[in-house]
This record gives C-alpha cells, structure tokens and sequence, in this order.
C-alpha cells in the first residue's frame, strides 16, 4: 500500500498535527507501506525558514524511511491574517503540483488545513484515480469565523461552499472528536462517511518523570516552589489570559509560579498584561525542544488547559495538550465548558478537576485545592496515565488509522 501524507507542518516544526503526521508515517514505515510526506519548509511558528534549510522549489528528504518532499510556500515573520493567508493559499498550490507531478498513491491523508485544499485534493484524487481522507484537526471556516478574523458574509458564504465540497468529495474524513463529527453531520455528510479517531500520545517519550529534574534547575525553581504549568499553543480562542487573572488573584501565595511554555497570536498580548499587573511569578518560555518536552511537563505540580467559554462546544472543540499532561501524569485543571468532551474526558479519567470556562475564582480554588493535597495530585495523574495508556496510545489509534485505510483500499479493489 502506497501512502500519500500532507501536511503544511512536519518536524522539525514544534507542530502536534506535523509531529503526529510524522509519527504516523514512521509506524506505517514499520509495517512494511511505502509513505511519501509532501510539506513545506519548516518556519512555524516564528515565519522564519529554520537554520539548514533554504527554500527552493522543491527539496526531497529521507526521514524514517519516509519519502518527504518539501515544497515552496510565502512565509513572513508578520503573522497577520492576510500573509497567514497567503502562506496557507500558496502551499494549496505548490503541494498540489508535486501531487499531481508524483507518483499513484492508493491513499491520500491530508490535513483539511488550509480549506482551499479541499477544493483542489478531490479533484487532483480524481484525475489520479486515487482516494482522498481529510484530517479534521480544527473545523474550517468556523474557527476563524467564530474568532471575528473573517466578518464579511459574502466571503463566510464562499468558504461554506468550499467546506461542503470538502466534505462531499472526499472519499472520507477522521475527526479527532464526535463534537467535529456531529458538526460534519449537520452539513448533510452521512454518518457512516466519517470516523472519529483521536489524536495519540506516544507514551514512550511522554511519561511519568520526577519533579526535580534538569528543566526546573534551568529555570531557577525551588524544591517548595509550586508550578502551575500551561504548555502548548496560545491561541486566542484558549483564554489563556485566565491564568494572568488567577496569579494576580493569588499573588500572596508567593511559592506558586505559573510557567507559559509555548507561542502562539495571544502570547504577547498576555505577557503584556502580566507586566502590566507586575506579576513576577508569571514567566513565559518559547517551545522548547522535543527531547526537553518530557521534562517540561515532569515540572508541573498542576497542568492547566483553558478554553474560552463556548469555544470547547465550538470550532475548536478539544485540546490535545490534555492529553500531554495526561500521559505525563500530572493532575489537569480544565478550564473548560462544563457540559464540553473535553470536560467530560477529565471527569471520565478522574484526572482532574474541571472548573467552569472564564471563571478566574473556579480556576483559582481548584489550583488551591490541589496544591493542598499531594495525595490527590498523586491520584488524578495516576488515573489520567491509566486513561491514555487504555485508549490514547500511539500503537492503538495509528492501527485504527491503518484498518481504515485498508478497508477502504479494500472497498475500491472490489468496486472494480
């Protein structure tokens, strides 16, 4: 079986949708498929093309065994709408070139991001008599749409029609969540078209580690210093800023310390306002490294995903940072929509404590109530390790990947 993978972002970009792409590919390596990864050059988040990289037209790599092909894309260390637009709309047309210029593949897996693949990917599937699967990481046009980037209802109604000829055309579609999946329903997509198949976590490299490691010497912390970690992408729609209230709320509660370890459109917004509260216990990390990742989340004493209200019930329905502090077994506060699948994940693991969306005293009290009781911590990260271990690993949703490919190989094979 021949594997045509697509993604705008691959390794070594500190993407979770390219570093599972890139995953994915390597176990399907292993089990004996030919994988081919068309992407662009690496440069998120910063807009700028990583060191060792020059781009060109095209560029071929081998990784793990992969076959990757890094194709030309604008990039720009402004990250306004417009040139993020840009960069999106000539990566649509670049990887659709090298796809359309390569090899037959039985299979391909593109992330539905930027939407304009959606028109292109079917059409170019058809004419390469091959099957085109959407990866739903976020649902598009409504993230952009609900966050007000996009006001003009013209261009609301174009992309609509391009999201439904997306999913029309497609052979099939994953999404990462059933509230991503009832959305797709609501669009007339049978139900039986698409399969909810979460994102993993690869417990092997995130894991249970001790709380006093090299990553908290770096950072100066003491052995009573309690670290309130968030890690990950700041987006707007996260709320993030939440935390920023809380610590000014607690500020007497000098041994905590709240780490931002990430980037992301809302990161300089939030550091200015913890300047702005002179808070010194809030500090603010870029993305650190893969092989430092396990330790960043081993500093934790509490792990905190927010969401803005209504958002977790919305376009951006699940956070897989999560599942990170899940695998970390660090106990999880979630600031979340209270009748959310995010918040209903945390209660179903007993992972953690879920305090409603946008309430600075809820987010507050659970932060106090854990820092009070380290046999609870202990309890929540346990449970959550066991949770991800039975349902998010690596082994089993990259299988469930390859059932679904087989099966529709399967299905074309006896068509014909």
């Amino acid at each position: 079986m021949r594997i045509l993978l697509i993604s705008q972002f691959f390794p070594p970009e500190p993407n979770s949708v390219g570093q599972m792409f890139y995953e994915l590919g390597a176990d399907m390596v292993r089990e004996g498929y030919q994988v081919t990864v068309i992407t662009g050059f690496p440069n998120h988040p910063s807009g700028k093309v990583f060191g060792g990289y020059q781009k060109r037209l095209w560029q071929v790599e081998n990784k793990m065994g992969m076959r990757v092909i890094r194709v030309w894309l604008f990039t720009s260390p402004n990250r306004r709408l417009f040139n993020r637009m840009i960069t999106f709309l000539t990566f649509s047309l670049t990887s659709s070139i090298a796809i359309l210029l390569g090899r037959h593949h039985d299979i391909m897996f593109a992330l539905l991001q930027p939407l304009s693949v959606g028109i292109i990917f079917p059409i170019i599937a058809k004419l390469k008599k091959t099957k085109v699967v959407f990866n739903l990481q976020d649902l598009h046009p409504d993230a952009i749409i609900d966050a007000g980037l996009i006001t003009n209802d013209v261009f609301i109604k174009f992309l609509r029609l391009i999201e439904r000829f997306s999913y029309r055309h497609a052979e099939h579609l994953c999404a990462i969540c059933n509230i991503f999946k009832q959305h797709i329903v609501s669009n007339g997509i049978p139900a039986s078209k698409i399969s909810v198949i979460p994102n993993w976590i690869d417990l092997d490299e995130i894991k249970p580690l001790p709380r006093e490691n090299t990553f908290r010497l770096q950072c100066g912390l003491k052995p009573d210093d309690f670290v309130i970690l968030y890690a990950g992408n700041i987006g707007y729609t996260a709320g993030a800023d939440i935390i920023v209230k809380v610590a000014k709320m607690l500020w007497k509660d000098s041994g905590f310390k709240y780490f931002f370890v990430g980037d992301g459109p809302a990161r300089d917004e939030i550091k200015k306002l913890s300047e702005q509260e002179g808070l010194k216990n809030v500090r603010f990390l870029p993305f650190q490294p893969r092989d430092l990742l396990p330790l960043v989340q081993a500093t934790a004493d509490v792990s905190v995903v927010t969401m803005q209200a209504g958002w977790a019930k919305k376009s951006v329905g699940f956070s897989s940072k999560v599942l990170t502090y899940m695998a970390a077994g660090r106990p999880v506060v979630a600031s979340v929509d209270l009748d959310s699948e995010m918040a209903g994940l945390v209660r179903e693991a007993q992972c953690g404590i879920v305090a409603t969306a946008g309430d600075a005293i809820a987010l507050g009290n659970a932060i106090k109530q854990l820092s009070g009781s380290p046999d609870l911590r202990a309890s929540f990260g346990a449970n959550g390790r066991r949770h991800v271990e039975q349902h998010f690993s690596r082994d089993v949703v990259v299988r469930q990947h390859i059932l679904l490919f087989e099966s529709l190989i399967s299905r074309q094979k006896k068509d014909n």
